[in-house]
């Protein structure tokens, strides 16, 4: 199985959430998501932690792509 095939079949049948502050950095991720010609049911954005959590309280996700300095940054604001 090459690469491409391989990365189709993982992301086959996922609601996947992506978390980033930068808007256009979330639109690539998701373009890049869907060239892969997955079945994916379901691509899902927030744009900080804060949101991250609240779409988790409601929604199930099989993958999760996130800033991670987003998640340092809402950590460090919620203490």
């Amino acid at each position: 199985m090459n690469e491409d095939n391989l990365v189709k079949t993982i992301l086959e049948h996922k609601n996947i959430l992506i978390v980033d502050d930068e808007e256009k950095i979330r639109d690539v991720l998701q373009k890049y998501l869907v060239r892969t010609e997955a079945d994916i049911k379901n691509i899902v954005h927030a744009g900080d932690g804060r949101e991250a959590i609240r779409k988790l309280n409601n929604q199930e996700f099989d993958l999760i792509i996130m800033d991670i300095v987003c998640l340092l940054y809402t950590s460090d604001a919620a203490d």
